[in-house]
């Protein structure tokens, strides 16, 4: 573990070096892997297209063509036009006509390549028959007429049926199916329907497969949205760019051209559609107008030829018409009234609402009515194809539109009484002119009569016939304002995706930080010993007797080579021992098992040893004795042996059980072993358990000259309890720092 107050580079470059081999590793795996993934990964490529949106060009050539008339000018942004765009009904009526849902594929190296414009054959399913989706259908010609299908699932089969546009629940619970077909023959089945067929006349060679995947056309358009990318160019312009990122270009570029045609036909036809829904209603009132118009006509021409008008009568009659002008008006109106209360009470959408303005009623409450619920029915259109019903602002909008119904209904009933007034008023003035008229001479008042049933009519229907040719003109003028700038292309020749640059420096960065990460976490989370600081940071009071580096040499059990680090590191520990104790017990223990205790030990007994030095190496590893084999003593007694280690007696006890190991660490037996063995050797190494199993090193340290604590780099905790440090710390301990390969 590094030390807080300095960055330990050795550490870092010791901790890559003794792990080389797993960082190469996993470097090589990931660029197999990052070779492998680009192999299999098919290249996409940018499709594009750009579209000029504005929907002011329309009511301008109108507000040109009619004053004052107002047909339902719909105010839509840019990003109206777009979520509009993206529609999922628009994408799907795409799907669908284009024949999205079936795909065709041919065996490659890594992956299947999906055919478009190369297709070899047409797969023509019977849209009213239920069909197997999102499992292959795998097609194997044997000759140019001949081929066989196999459909294969070990899961239950999804059944679709197009057009009832549904799921079908399918009693199959695995499917395994062959058969053969000749081409142009009709197959069908209860969850497949089809006809292969080849109006090209390709010639399909034997042995060669493909594949048909049919899929849900909803889900195919949920796709379709998730790709489709549609930005405006900058804030100001009013054109926007289509684009895709697709693995098939060819088919791509003729679905966004399809998608543009297709939306733009929807706007056309939505404007053309409010212009006929005002001619059908003028129709409707003139279909019972024009009778009683021809029928006052003939009346008047007949009356004309046997009577003239006075002066007097001629006023009167002028005085009436006018009356009777201000009626017809007023009734049209009041039919208009009748007309949307019927309309906004029963229907369930208001996109098709003929405005008032176009009905000659100059109403500013109304207008702003018509207009907001207009604009709430198209906002609620849109977020119904983009999101449906999840989105939040659907339920506001719906409250809003049913508010702002009641408020046109409330305000048109109150505009109707007062329209009612008006009409019983100009009725009442109709009527005493009519006295006036009743009496005049017979002859004049026939003529009277019938002049202002024949203005009446003509008035009411030359209103219509105006208000008919006007709608009329904005049908025949209205033209597409969405213009195409540019249709939809590749755009460049290199694959967007993928990356391979970028993909081979993601898995390179992977593939080394991966080992790095889990080298440097774990040691992180398992604190270790790293450096000789980390000791002094522990145990300040301890000294370092000496660093045991790694041996360079391939036979690191048998230093007998003097350029040897770990040979000179052990010559120097017996100098340093020696110079503490002239003769005597040395206890060596440590931190924790496998720290190279018995290592150091041995090599330690054989550096004194070389220096005429009787030296006795005893092991009382309580947790890890093991007896020489065919030498069994009994209790309290000592297995001898010289030939195991050069000029150092190896001397231990046989401790096979519990009672000979309570023997052995009595306070009075082992005192009276450490005595015997001081007086036969000049120095007795005792190998003894590490400091965590501290029972054996509590009865061994109180009769112990030099207590030597070994510390493995890399290996002892650095986190070992406050109870051990303080153990050591009051036994005059010392430590080997040991970096060697034990």
């Amino acid at each position: 573990m590094p030390s807080d107050s300095a960055i330990d580079l050795g550490y870092f470059i010791s901790r890559i070096r003794n792990n080389w081999m797993i960082i190469f590793f996993s470097l090589s795996c990931s660029l197999i892997l990052a070779y492998f993934m680009i192999r299999s990964i098919p290249p996409a490529y940018r499709v594009a297209a750009s579209l000029k949106v504005d929907n002011k060009a329309s009511t301008h050539v109108v507000e040109s063509l009619i004053d004052n008339v107002n047909l339902i000018e719909e105010k839509s942004t840019i990003a109206d036009e777009i979520v509009l765009l993206k529609s999922f009904d628009l994408v799907k009526q795409v799907c669908l006509d284009m024949e999205l849902y079936k795909f065709y594929f041919q065996p490659f190296t890594f992956s299947d390549h999906e055919l478009y414009h190369d297709r070899p054959f047409q797969f023509h399913i019977d849209l009213v028959e239920n069909q197997i989706i999102n499992i292959p259908i795998e097609i194997s010609f044997l000759s140019s007429n001949t081929y066989t299908i196999h459909i294969e699932s070990s899961k239950k089969p999804e059944i679709f049926n197009f057009t009832y546009d549904l799921q079908v629940e399918s009693s199959l619970e695995s499917l395994d199916y062959t058969d053969t077909l000749k081409v142009g023959d009709h197959f069908s089945t209860d969850f497949l329907s089809f006809t292969l067929l080849n109006p090209h006349g390709n010639v399909l060679s034997s042995n060669t497969s493909f594949s048909v995947l049919l899929q849900n056309p909803n889900f195919l358009a949920e796709e379709y949205q998730k790709k489709l990318s549609i930005e405006t160019i900058n804030k100001e312009a009013s054109i926007i760019e289509i684009e895709i990122q697709s693995t098939v270009p060819a088919k791509d570029i003729d679905f966004i051209n399809y998608l543009v045609s297709l939306y733009t036909k929807r706007q056309f036809d939505s404007r053309n559609r409010v212009a006929d829904q005002i001619i059908e209603f003028i129709d409707r009132q003139l279909l019972g107008i024009s009778d009683s118009l021809q029928n006052a006509e003939l009346e008047l021409k007949d009356l004309r030829i046997n009577s003239d008008l006075t002066i007097s009568s001629n006023n009167l009659y002028e005085e009436f018409n006018d009356v009777e002008r201000l009626l017809s008006d007023e009734q049209i109106k009041y039919k208009y009234y009748e007309y949307l209360i019927d309309y906004i009470t029963n229907a369930d959408n208001f996109n098709d609402i003929i405005a008032p303005s176009v009905m000659g009623i100059q109403d500013p409450t109304l207008n702003n009515l018509i207009n907001t619920l207009t604009q709430y029915t198209t906002e609620m259109t849109t977020i119904y194809f983009s999101a449906k019903e999840k989105n939040p602002r659907y339920a506001i909008l719906l409250k809003n539109i049913e508010n702002t119904r009641k408020a046109i209904l409330e305000n048109v009933n109150n505009i109707k009484i007062s329209s009612r007034i008006r009409l019983n008023d100009l009725k009442q003035k109709s009527a005493q002119i009519k006295k006036g008229i009743d009496a005049l001479p017979e002859n004049e008042r026939v003529m009277v009569n019938a002049q202002r049933k024949f203005d009446f009519n003509d008035n009411i229907y030359t209103y219509y016939l105006q208000r008919k040719s006007e709608a009329a003109i904005f049908k025949e003028s209205n033209t597409t304002v969405d213009v195409v700038v540019d249709k939809a292309r590749q755009i460049g020749q290199e694959a967007v995706t993928p990356n391979k640059k970028k993909m081979l420096l993601v898995f390179l960065v992977a593939g080394l930080f991966i080992p790095l990460g889990f080298i440097f976490g774990r040691d992180l989370i398992v604190k270790k010993i790293r450096s000789a600081l980390d000791i002094k940071s522990l145990a300040p009071s301890l000294l370092i007797l000496e660093n045991i580096p790694r041996s360079p040499s391939k036979k690191k059990s048998s230093p007998i080579f003097t350029d040897d680090p770990t040979y000179q590191s052990f010559r120097s520990l017996k100098h340093k021992v020696m110079k503490k104790i002239q003769n005597g017990i040395i206890c060596i223990t440590s931190l924790r098992e496998k720290d190279g205790k018995t290592f150091c030990a041995t090599k330690l007994a054989m550096s004194l040893a070389r220096d005429k030095q009787t030296v006795a190496l005893l092991s009382l590893d309580s947790t890890n004795h093991k007896p020489v084999a065919g030498q069994e003593n009994a209790v309290g007694e000592l297995t001898f042996d010289t030939s195991a280690i050069p000029h150092v007696t190896l001397a231990f006890p046989s401790m096979n059980d519990a009672n000979t190991i309570d023997y052995f660490f009595s306070k009075q037996n082992l005192e009276h072993l450490l005595k015997d063995l001081s007086h036969r050797f000049d120095y007795v190494l005792i190998d003894c358990s590490d400091v965590k199993r501290s029972a054996d090193f509590q009865s061994i340290k109180q009769f112990s000259d030099l207590n030597i604590i070994v510390v493995r780099k890399d290996h002892s905790p650095a986190d070992f309890s406050k109870l051990y440090l303080e153990e050591v710390e009051m036994c005059r301990s010392f430590i080997v720092y040991n970096c060697s390969n034990t």
